[in-house]
């Protein structure tokens, strides 16, 4: 069964592991710099900047998807930024 849940503190470790699983698919492997420490203090300190949500697909975690509010100055509207990453599951 497919379960989608917000990420919590203590999935920093799983978060990280599916962007560098991420960075790797694209061949950035050079390109993910990204320590928990950053994660935690950007996703989950007294200030979040984005928000997480973790895939679950029979109990395993397979996916992320990670997103922030942005606002256009010339179009005067909000939008959101949204970047997921996914292994290959079917469903």
């Amino acid at each position: 069964m497919l379960h989608i849940r917000g990420a919590a503190p203590g999935d920093v470790p799983l978060i990280l592991s599916l962007i560098r699983d991420l960075d790797e698919y694209e061949k950035l492997s050079s390109g993910c710099v990204a320590t928990e420490d950053q994660l935690r203090a950007t996703l989950f300190g007294p200030r979040p900047f984005a928000e997480t949500l973790i895939t679950e697909w029979k109990g395993a975690p397979v996916g992320l998807a990670l997103f922030f509010h942005n606002y256009s100055t010339f179009l005067a509207k909000p939008g959101i930024y949204y970047r997921r990453s996914s292994e290959n599951v079917v469903f």
